[in-house]
């Protein structure tokens, strides 16, 4: 019966220790997947697709002819989306709730030249957006994206370093982890690289990690716990 026990308890310890190195190389993913989207948000234009759906903003500005007259009842859309507005007697119009990234904004009016703008949207700041309609014809294309590089925008940065600080928690939680030592700091670095995004799927491979942490607290040696 002793022996019984004593290999029970064995297999016990055993299967705490699988829990504490799998949460180390877990988090370990996690670092290196916060990592790359962190340099990704530090160096796009446009903020990461995972917040785009969340982050909104609005496009308002004027339309008027080439001689500086405003054009009321111009329309004005948002390319592949439901979004549109109409000017008043003053040529101003506004767009709400447009999306971040990379859009294409076209004016019309009767007799008049189509004008299309491609801008990056960033939700820390509206897009003012004006819009000179020429007697005539056709259409003009008008790219204000510096080539789709503008620059990252506070959301880019604080996102990017966010992902940058829960990166490296986790690449410390791992190897506390590894080590088994600081359950609590272990712990809290855990939780912490949940925020680290990568890709969406590093948000879940830590928080997989952090029950494997609670799971193998024991496997923990005392000091820090």
């Amino acid at each position: 019966m002793a022996d019984e026990h004593n290999i029970g308890r064995m297999r016990s310890v055993d299967r705490k220790i699988v829990s504490s190195k799998s949460a180390s190389l877990v988090l370990l993913s996690v670092a290196i997947l916060g990592i790359a989207s962190s340099i990704m948000a530090l160096s796009e234009t446009t903020p990461p697709l995972v917040l785009r759906e969340y982050v909104k903003v609005s496009i308002a500005g004027y339309v008027y002819d080439e001689n500086g007259k405003p054009l009321p009842n111009a329309t004005v859309e948002v390319l592949n989306t439901q979004l549109k507005a109409m000017s008043d007697p003053n040529g101003y119009y506004c767009i709400s709730n447009a999306s971040t990234g990379v859009l294409e904004v076209r004016a019309l009016y009767p007799n008049r030249t189509t004008v299309i703008k491609r801008i990056v949207a960033h939700g820390d700041q509206p897009v003012v957006l004006d819009f000179c309609l020429k007697n005539g014809s056709g259409m003009e294309y008008v790219d204000l994206t510096g080539g789709g590089r503008t620059g990252g925008g506070r959301i880019n940065t604080l996102f990017g370093l966010i992902s940058l600080v829960a990166s490296a928690s986790a690449a410390l939680a791992s190897y506390l982890s590894y080590k088994g030592i600081n359950f609590r700091l272990t712990t809290l670095l855990a939780t912490v690289s949940i925020m680290s995004y990568g890709f969406i799927v590093g948000s879940l491979l830590a928080f997989a990690a952090l029950i494997l942490i609670l799971a193998s607290r024991s496997d923990f040696q005392k000091v820090g716990r």
